[in-house]
């Protein structure tokens, strides 16, 4: 009997001490508080003043722009997830309470569901933090080397021809390795920069019977820089990645003396200038071809080459855990189905001002057909998508007792059965391989011949066979007849503007003003810029299941001479000019996929001969996995 008693009153104290409620206090703040981005200093077409963006200064080192915040999980959306997945429908007991204040969640329960509180928000972290490395690799390389298109995931037999090019002197060079880290969804940068000071101008003060120049000096910034907004898809397989490349290589300054009431001599820079700015998606722990480009002034023809590889650190996210009830509460990241890309502008190449914003000129913004744009998912579609596909009479049936919404961090917050959740599950998974598809596009600009032209213009202006092709590459390659006066290679998402550009900034005084007082005059030189290169600005999208692809282009090839410098009139001084031949497209057309198309022909003398300049573009639909 004593024992039996004995046994009753520990049984009592036992359940007496797993009903004690107690409180703690939860540090939820890397869940809650809102994430810092960092965008990247643009060089050479930014710093320059040759850009469409309109928020970089001229001749120096561009702005930064700025911090801004990003995204978090609102914190009475993680307070609603815990009380609904941890110990469902004891919250509403009078000794037991969840709040969030601050950065914290403070709960009074007992000890057990304290134990289950830390694991839940264990699993959040797990799914929320996660950091990102993304690593750029940037190489010059002779033709011929990498014949790849844009967007294309290397093999190790890939890679290692670059690697084997880089180390001979004569097929190639490594230029720079760039590694950034950042937590998904957050905008952050690496670069690698010199930068050196210069007399870039002069100021003329005048007064009566006196005149002076004021030395400007500006400083010239040099290097690399990688800006990227990486996006981890669900399974943590595909980084959809937001990315702008920048590089600037300073060449010989060159010097020159205006003239006339003047104190000095003016430096003159010149810089090896490329960009590239688009949104795909690559696949997590390969290296993948971000852009090639090569433009008329480029040592023998050889592009430059950036390979961009993508590292989700950490472990696998930790399962949701099973609450044993009926209805179970999930978060989904939607993050990068809900992906929203930016519009991304080439710089508009050619005779470049200080302070103008290289208007792209006059043309029609692209939209493609509704039914092929690329996959942008609102999140009310998104809601409407899943309940029309996954047990559609259940959220009808049970409302009030299932519910789904999207949080401020395009996160999907549902309600429903495990079941239900799984299926939601596979349903984004299948999404994500949809918005997924990456088109590449490949332009080339060749100089002919008019007799090579005319010999070869029929077989090139309709579809072009692969030995035509093939033929008129291997002449170019020679240059028997023909050349490349410059290549682009760039990809983006299915339905999104992206560009990618190479060439050559110059600063040149072309012009002066005439500062007149009494007994005093003076010519104020005013500097501009001039950019010659390949700009390849496109917005591709697919057309059905029918092969094709619509093209919107928008490129620009300005091809120039060294500058010259002339006489003003009676001998008060000296400016420069050059001569640019302008070759730009704005068009629409349909083009088949993995063929190259002729886009546009111009023709322009060079040296007292004539030439015919042809530009082709080719574009390919590639699956990152």
């Amino acid at each position: 009997m004593k024992l039996t008693l004995a046994i009753v009153l520990a049984a009592a104290c036992l359940a007496a001490a797993e009903d004690k409620v107690v409180m703690h206090i939860y540090d939820v703040s890397s869940l809650t508080l809102k994430i810092t981005n960092f965008k990247g200093v643009p060089v050479g077409f930014d710093a320059m003043g040759v850009s469409n963006d309109g928020d970089m200064g001229a001749i120096g080192i561009g702005t930064s722009g700025g911090e801004e915040e990003g995204t978090a999980i609102p914190g009475e959306d993680l307070k609603i997830m815990i009380s609904q997945n941890v110990a469902p429908g004891t919250w509403d007991a009078a000794q037991h309470s969840i709040d969030y204040r601050n950065g914290t969640i403070v709960v009074i329960h007992t000890q057990a569901v304290q134990d289950q509180v830390k694991k839940f928000l264990d699993v959040m972290r797990s799914r929320n933090l996660r950091n990102v490395v993304i690593e750029a690799e940037v190489f010059e390389l002779a033709p011929g080397t990498l014949d790849a298109p844009a967007g294309t995931v290397l093999t190790d037999e890939q890679i290692k021809a670059v690697d084997a090019a880089a180390a001979d002197p004569a097929k190639g060079r490594h230029l720079a390795s760039l590694r950034a880290c950042g937590l998904n969804t957050q905008h952050f940068n690496a670069a690698a920069l010199s930068q050196e000071t210069y007399l870039r101008d002069f100021d003329v003060e005048i007064a009566q019977n006196q005149a002076i120049a004021d030395p400007v000096t500006g400083v010239l910034s040099a290097g690399f820089v990688l800006d990227v907004l990486p996006t981890i898809s669900p399974d943590a397989s595909l980084v959809l990645l937001q990315a702008s490349f920048y590089s600037s290589e300073a060449l010989p300054m060159r010097t020159f003396l205006p003239g006339g009431t003047y104190l000095g001599t003016l430096e003159e820079p010149d810089q090896a200038a490329s960009r590239t700015r688009t949104s795909l998606v690559i696949p997590v722990g390969k290296s993948t071809l971000l852009s090639s480009a090569a433009y008329e002034g480029s040592a023998n023809g050889w592009s430059q080459v950036v390979l961009v590889r993508a590292t989700v650190a950490g472990e696998a996210p930790l399962p949701y855990p099973k609450s044993g009830k009926a209805t179970e509460t999930r978060l989904f990241d939607t993050r990068a189905v809900l992906f929203r890309p930016q519009d991304f502008p080439g710089p508009r190449l050619g005779g470049i001002h200080p302070g103008s914003q290289g208007d792209s000129g006059p043309s029609t913004t692209f939209i493609p057909p509704e039914s092929e744009e690329s996959l942008l998912v609102s999140p009310e579609a998104l809601e409407v998508m899943i309940k029309q596909n996954v047990f559609p009479e259940s959220w009808v049936e049970r409302e009030g007792e299932v519910h789904i919404s999207v949080t401020g961090n395009r996160e999907l917050l549902v309600v429903q059965t495990p079941e239900a959740l799984d299926q939601i599950e596979a349903l984004l998974g299948r999404l994500m391989i949809e918005r997924s598809r990456v088109v590449s596009v490949d332009a080339w600009v060749l100089a002919l011949d008019p007799a090579v032209w005319r010999d070869r213009r029929e077989a090139l202006s309709g579809e072009i066979a692969d030995g035509s092709w093939n033929e008129l590459m291997a002449a170019a390659a020679k240059g028997t007849g023909a050349r490349i006066a410059g290549t682009a290679r760039g990809a983006g998402l299915n339905g999104e503007r992206f560009h990618t550009a190479r060439g050559v900034i110059r600063s040149l005084v072309m012009d002066c003003d005439v500062e007149i007082a009494q007994g005093a005059s003076c010519l104020d030189p005013v500097v501009s810029s001039i950019a010659v290169g390949i700009s390849l600005d496109v917005t591709p999208a697919t057309v059905a299941n029918s092969g094709q692809v619509q093209l919107d282009l928008r490129p620009t090839i300005v091809l120039g001479g060294e500058p010259v410098s002339f006489q003003m009139k009676e001998k008060a001084g000296l400016l420069q000019a050059t001569t640019l031949s302008d070759f730009g497209v704005r068009t629409q057309m349909l083009v088949d996929a993995g063929k190259p198309a002729l886009v546009g022909i111009a023709t322009r003398e060079d040296g007292g001969k004539s030439e015919v300049l042809l530009l082709f573009v080719k574009a390919t639909v590639t699956d990152p996995k």
